[in-house]
């Protein structure tokens, strides 16, 4: 699906999860949401979608990479396409 895509960024638009409480059923549906990011990995049934990183390599022995981003079943996407600079 993205291989050729890893490490580029891109936007994905995908059908998300909802959970709902004390409404009429006929308005139960998924949501379709959006995120943008660079593909870091790619599973069998899986997108790994960083998108908040670090510029610089971490200063200290002891101080560990960290990202934010999203993690989507390959299943519920809709739309995927790369980012132009």
């Amino acid at each position: 699906m993205g291989a050729e895509l890893k490490g580029r960024l891109i936007k994905v638009q995908y059908l998300d999860n909802a959970l709902f409480r004390n409404v009429p059923l006929k308005n139960v549906k998924p949501t379709v949401r959006e995120s943008v990011g660079w593909l870091v990995e790619e599973g069998p049934e899986h997108l790994v979608i960083v998108s908040d990183r670090r510029l610089d390599p971490p200063t200290k022995a002891n101080e560990r990479e960290r990202s934010s981003g999203t993690v989507l079943f390959k299943t519920l996407i809709l739309k995927l396409e790369e980012v132009s600079p």
